[in-house]
Formats: structure tokens, sequence, C-alpha cells
């Protein structure tokens, strides 16, 4: 069966980055690696910026993970969830 986490903290994703790891290599996408995602929050993303990755469970197998953050400063009155990196 299928469960979903919501995860808003670094400390957080640590335990899902070997398994978040192969899936970006699965699916050949290096941009959404643990590595590229979690530089790009340490070292690029806004003082106002918060974490939001959806992390997808089938039992204890990681099979899904969707990292996004949220801006609430880049534009009053909305909230946009982005990916981090798209801007580069």
């Amino acid at each position: 069966m299928l469960a979903t986490e919501l995860v808003t903290t670094q400390e957080a994703l640590e335990p899902l980055s070997t398994d978040w790891d192969a899936l970006a290599i699965a699916c050949d996408r290096p941009q959404m690696a643990p590595g590229f995602v979690q530089a790009w929050w340490r070292h690029v993303a806004g003082p106002d910026a918060r974490l939001r990755v959806v992390a997808v469970h089938d039992g204890e197998r990681l099979v899904g993970i969707a990292p996004f953050y949220v801006d609430p400063s880049a534009r009053r009155g909305r909230i946009d969830y982005r990916l981090p990196g798209i801007e580069l």
C-alpha cells in the first residue's frame, strides 16, 4: 500500500538520500538527485524559502519523491510551489 510523507526539514531528508539517489538515476534526472537539491537548498534558496518534499513509499521502499520549495515572499497573496534549481 502506498503512503505519502511531507518532509519539511533537511535533517528529515537524510534517511531518504540513498533511495532518492537511486530513483534520480533510474529516471535520468540528475538535477533532482539529493546531492543537487540539497546543495541548492543550502547555498541558493532564499531566506524565506520553505522546504516541501513529498515522499511516496510502498511499504519500506521509496518509490517516488517530489522535491519542492515554497517562497511565500515571492508573490504577495499567492503561494507558488517550485522545483529547486529550476531557475538555473
